[in-house]
């Protein structure tokens, strides 16, 4: 799951608002309390 948070920063980076949101959807599902946090506050970012 941290490497798909990396990965959702880089589509982040790079405009890809989708693939970022996808990657991140995904950690919230799955990963850890700390990695939900985080994905959290970047898809809220996204909005």
């Amino acid at each position: 799951m941290g490497t798909k948070l990396e990965l959702a920063r880089a589509y982040i980076d790079i405009g890809d608002v989708d693939g970022a949101r996808g990657m991140l959807e995904e950690v919230c599902q799955e990963g850890t309390e700390a990695q939900q946090a985080q994905a959290r506050e970047l898809l809220d970012g996204l909005r």
